[in-house]
């Protein structure tokens, strides 16, 4: 298998495969130009690896936590404007009839899940 079509933790599996192949054998590397100094490059190398991906695993687990987040600011949003703004605006209907014409033009969204647009005469419509 390549290199490049492994897993971050397989990717460090085998090159401590082989660095405690080249530990165990550090003596007869040598003949080919591979000193301690390489081993301990190698070594280090494995170590940054390492810490690299564990930061990158916590910055993963941090963005579904802000996606999770903003749902749940959207999903509040939505229930504000459905039980209050909403119901507000519908009591200006007679008194001011521009007003709410112009709330309701504004207040339809796109239906993300349809592809057609909201009517904007009620919150119903709204993707939550």
């Amino acid at each position: 298998t390549s290199i490049d079509k492994l897993r971050d933790t397989e990717v460090s599996n085998k090159a401590v495969s082989i660095l405690n192949c080249a530990v165990e054998n550090e003596t007869e590397l040598v003949q080919y130009g591979i000193t301690s100094e390489d081993i301990n490059r190698l070594r280090n190398s494995i170590t940054n690896y390492n810490a690299s991906s564990s930061e990158k695993s916590g910055l993963n687990t941090e963005s579904i936590v802000i996606t999770g987040s903003i749902k749940e600011l959207f999903t509040d949003g939505m229930e504000i404007l459905d039980k209050e703004i909403d119901n507000f605006v519908d009591s200006m209907k007679t008194k001011e009839k521009d007003f709410y014409e112009s709330y309701y033009t504004v207040r339809s969204v796109k239906n993300l899940e349809s592809g057609q647009k909201a009517t904007g005469k009620s919150s119903k419509n709204c993707v939550k």
